[in-house]
């Protein structure tokens, strides 16, 4: 099943992008998550991991596959499933499109 939602946010992208890119943070806002936790050392990048862990479901390993400062993020979990989250100004605002291949 392919989820897709947008969003459409009145605030600068630097603040939405902020909030965006502080994934540790993601379960103080979204239901979806209980919690993230990145592996290494800061910035995010390709090939850094976070241990997220979905509400009934284990802890698993996510790996961001592709990254755009300020645009676009992708993670996928151990099965390649991807989390596509992307982000861009349009007429309205600022756009976040989350789409889950895996929700």
């Amino acid at each position: 099943m392919q989820v897709t939602d947008t969003i459409h946010i009145d605030m600068s992208r630097e603040l939405v992008w902020a909030v965006i890119e502080d994934i540790e943070r993601w379960p103080e806002w979204t239901p979806t998550m209980t919690s993230v936790r990145l592996v290494g050392e800061p910035p995010l990048r390709v090939g850094r991991v976070a241990r997220i862990k979905l509400p009934m479901q284990s802890e698993a390993e996510w790996v961001i596959t592709d990254f755009v400062r300020g645009s676009r993020f992708v993670l996928a979990d151990s099965a390649q499933r991807p989390a596509d989250d992307r982000y861009a100004p349009d007429l309205a605002g600022r756009r976040w499109h989350p789409e889950c291949a895996s929700c």
